[in-house]
């Protein structure tokens, strides 16, 4: 297996991820924007945004403020909280790409991106995380990966998320993967006993909650890709 990272290897490279973002709050509404990958299918697959008043983490064992479930199936769109009495201290809302878990996985445990707003007063500076792919490593017959900004204290392993990789130039919610492996790791994981041919094309993904070892995992809470040409 290379040790160096695809792109500096020079070889082409596309990265997906679920977005969000608070565009405007005021003293009783919050708007925000979200767009997600292609195909998705936010209100049958259970999306939905979540709002707290907390510092930038989600905090997985409080009680939300709010919750709403994405009402159309529209990859990317917006949605507004209202009827709210916000103040001025900080908020973060979260972009869960599922329904809620039940125990032991963390309730909101399909969350993969957040985007804060600061207390009134404080700087603003860019508060938006998407959880993310990176580091991808492929060799003859394993393909290890890393993770980035997903939630701070996200249960990856307990959540039963898990990685998929197929040969193709985009993600499915559909079709079967090459390979799949739960995520026991925040950091990432690996592909093993899979075969990667030079020049062709491969996309992995990684889904928040739904693993089972059998087969069959739930391919409805991918929240983001990676293609590469190996």
């Amino acid at each position: 297996m290379s040790t160096a990272t695809l792109e500096k290897q020079g070889k082409s490279t596309t990265v997906l991820t679920t977005k969000i973002e608070i565009t405007t709050i005021t003293a009783n509404s919050l708007d925000i924007t979200y767009d997600t990958l292609s195909g998705n299918q936010p209100n049958t697959f259970g999306n939905q945004v979540v709002l707290w008043q907390n510092s930038n983490e989600i905090p997985f064992g409080t009680p939300p403020l709010q919750s709403k479930i994405i009402p159309s199936n529209t990859q990317a769109g917006s949605l507004n909280f209202d009827g709210l009495d916000l103040n001025n201290n900080s908020y973060i809302v979260g972009y869960a790409v599922g329904p809620t878990l039940n125990d032991p996985a963390q309730t909101y445990g399909n969350i993969c991106s957040s985007s804060f707003i600061p207390a009134a007063g404080q700087p603003n500076p860019t508060n938006n995380f998407e959880g993310t792919i990176v580091n991808v490593k492929p060799g003859t017959t394993s393909v290890s990966f890393g993770l980035e900004n997903f939630p701070n204290q996200i249960d990856l392993k307990g959540n039963s998320a898990w990685a998929a990789i197929w040969q193709a130039g985009a993600p499915s919610f559909y079709a079967r993967p090459l390979s799949a492996v739960q995520i026991t790791s925040n950091n990432g994981g690996a592909f093993n006993n899979v075969n990667i041919g030079r020049g062709l094309t491969y996309t992995i993904a990684i889904f928040m909650s739904g693993y089972n070892p059998t087969g069959n995992s739930n391919q409805e809470t991918m929240a983001a890709a990676y293609t590469f040409t190996n």
